[in-house]
């Protein structure tokens, strides 16, 4: 919580300057983290009993003008008597959630420097030497991570991520064969492949092939503010397919949990990843991958469609100064419920605000049965020298090929398809 107290005319045994840390944790890998400093602070000695602190601005700095005057200040400031020092107060009838949402609504002002950055290494960021202050904490996921002192230590958690589908990396296994369609590009989401090697939107198959289905997608412990309690993934197998028995696997992060549900229902295949109850062994840049298999069977027809969802449930984390845990009574506002925020785009109205989700669109692969006409003709083909009857075999090779077995679907107008 933020603290703001008046000191003129008060004598208190406060430091005015010393070395604080941030600590992030939740951060993610890669991602660039800065910190800077709005405000100065000096804060009474922790032995002398409850942290009191004492927060100012000079008018150089960077922040001065947005927080003297910017739209819907939530701070009001006090001039040091002659000097370019100002007391911090916040504003009579503002609240520490309205001065958070205030500042995370702002951007960094042009020319700021920051006062520590860095680049994540792992899940953890670490700031250290920095002066005793007020600092605003952003990354390159694209907004705030959040508003804190460092007084003179804290651990903040990044609250930035969201879940959604992720595309799948080529193969990295010296077995794999070339990439029979490297011009076309797996999706985010949900794949196919013909080999279990390059997953794709979509290929083409035959009655009896194996078709190897992958979900990919970015599961972390938070989906903005909010802690994630379980997702859920519901994969729908079309008609045209029989799930191979015992061949699902998931993984998170390349490995197993015990704790995570899966069940096949017929053509619907289930998975549930119980962040909650994994607890502090779920890794905070998590990404699951679901593999299965299917065999393509008499019921397929030309296109093929296998679509999967992504779904969850969330709870209010609270801070980690002040941790709230998920409710069991379905009347507490804190029980853990399907996200609301629509943040996700449409996909068939992406320019439309309106039409976004609270959670990633379905995904669809397309597997292929291509049918084809085949009329039979004596020498030529022209009228009156039709073959009615006539029987025949077709080889993939002109020479030394192996037989295409096909299935008829209407002998009068010479519909096939490979069997």
């Amino acid at each position: 919580m933020l603290a703001f107290v008046m000191v003129l005319g008060i004598s208190v045994p406060a430091f005015a300057a010393g070395d604080g840390s941030i600590t992030i944790t939740n951060a993610t890998q890669g991602k660039d983290y800065a910190a800077y400093k709005i405000f100065d602070a000096t804060y009474v000695d922790p032995s002398e009993g409850d942290k009191l602190v004492s927060y100012t601005i000079d008018s150089s700095n960077p922040w001065f003008a947005l927080v003297k005057d910017g739209a819907d200040s939530p701070f009001t400031l006090t001039q040091v008597r002659d000097t370019t020092t100002y007391n911090v107060a916040v504003a009579e009838g503002k609240t520490d959630a309205d001065v958070i949402s205030w500042l995370k609504g702002q951007t960094v002002p042009a020319g700021t420097t920051a006062d520590a950055s860095a680049v994540a290494a792992d899940t953890t960021v670490v700031f250290t030497d920095l002066e005793f202050g007020y600092y605003y904490i952003t990354s390159t996921l694209g907004s705030a991570v959040t508003i804190t002192s460092a007084i003179p230590d804290v651990s903040v958690v990044d609250k930035n991520q969201s879940p959604d589908w992720e595309t799948p990396e080529d193969p990295d296994d010296p077995e794999a064969p070339e990439d029979p369609d490297p011009e076309v590009e797996p999706q985010p989401g949900k794949n196919v492949s013909k080999d279990g090697y390059w997953y794709k939107p979509s290929i083409t198959a035959g009655i009896t092939d194996t078709a190897y289905f992958k979900v990919n997608a970015f599961v972390p412990k938070y989906n903005d503010d909010k802690a994630v309690y379980e997702y859920t993934f519901t994969d729908t197998l079309g008609d045209g397919f029989t799930y191979i028995a015992d061949s699902i696997s998931v993984t998170i992060n390349g490995d197993p949990y015990d704790a995570i549900v899966t069940n096949v229902d017929g053509q619907e295949i289930t998975v549930k990843i119980p962040v909650y109850t994994i607890g502090a062994d779920y890794p905070a840049d998590a990404s699951v991958e679901i593999k299965y298999e299917a065999t393509v069977d008499k019921d397929a027809v030309y296109d093929n469609m296998n679509e999967v969802s992504m779904d969850w449930t969330e709870y209010d984390p609270g801070t980690p100064e002040d941790p709230k845990e998920p409710s069991t009574d379905p009347d507490d506002p804190n029980y853990p419920s399907e996200p609301t925020n629509p943040k996700y785009p449409d996909p068939d109205d992406p320019e439309n605000p309106d039409a976004n989700t609270p959670t990633p669109p379905d995904k669809v692969t397309n597997t292929y049965v291509f049918g084809f006409n085949l009329q039979k003709y004596a020498k030529s083909v022209a009228e009156g020298n039709e073959l009615e009857g006539a029987e025949f075999k077709l080889y993939d090779a002109e020479t030394g090929g192996t037989e295409i077995l096909v299935v008829v679907i209407d002998e009068t107008a010479g519909k096939y398809r490979v069997a």
